[in-house]
């Protein structure tokens, strides 16, 4: 909690520097769930929701919380729906809210990602520089759990959240740096099956 707590305070000091960055969670509850059989935001996972999980994480951080999609899974939360003209997806969710709120990068996470820490949400929100910063894992960008910044509501006719790693400076944050945060890759492990409930909580526990 100590490490928590600071790094709440190192949040909140930038904010006042020249170019102090103000950062807002847009937690993602979209896609059909084909795969779990039901809608993953409401899925159990050792007795919470996988979307009270993840908001549960986002509050610790101290930033505001907002759900993108209709509905806020019981949360309470605001929700942020796709506005008109906006495309389909993660990308409509994530456009809307940057243009809703127009001088903050936004921290988008999915609701499949149950585990994700809020240490990891700060030290996203906290690393400097670039347009979007995206932690590496195994090779692969985690864009459901990375910050963007306003400059990627330029680029609404990308086709998909990964498209826009082409079109503006990106940060990359590779393991040998998130593992000095404590993370082990859990706050990434998107989980899909029934089966990749039960593979998580024998690895991660409750």
């Amino acid at each position: 909690m100590s490490d928590l707590v600071s790094l709440r305070e190192q949040y909140e000091a930038q904010l006042d520097a020249p170019k102090g960055r103000r950062v807002c969670i847009g937690l993602l509850t979209g896609g059909k769930s084909t795969r779990m059989g039901q809608d993953k935001a409401t899925t159990p996972v050792a007795g919470r929701t996988m979307i009270e999980r993840v908001a549960a994480a986002g509050a610790a951080t101290g930033l505001e919380v907002v759900v993108l999609g209709p509905d806020d899974g019981g949360t309470g939360l605001e929700t942020v729906p796709d506005g008109d003209g906006m495309p389909a997806g993660p990308l409509g969710g994530l456009f809307t809210l940057l243009h809703r709120r127009p001088h903050h990068h936004v921290l988008l996470v999915a609701t499949d990602q149950p585990f994700v820490r809020p240490e990891t949400l700060l030290h996203l929100a906290l690393e400097p520089g670039g347009d979007i910063v995206v932690p590496i894992d195994q090779d692969m960008p985690q864009v459901t759990c990375a910050r963007y910044g306003p400059a990627v509501r330029e680029h609404r006719d990308a086709w998909r959240l990964r498209a826009l790693l082409d079109r503006v400076e990106v940060v990359q944050v590779p393991s040998e740096r998130w593992i000095t945060w404590g993370e082990d890759g859990r706050s990434f492990r998107s989980l899909d099956r029934p089966e990749d409930i039960a593979a998580a909580l024998d690895e991660y526990g409750v």
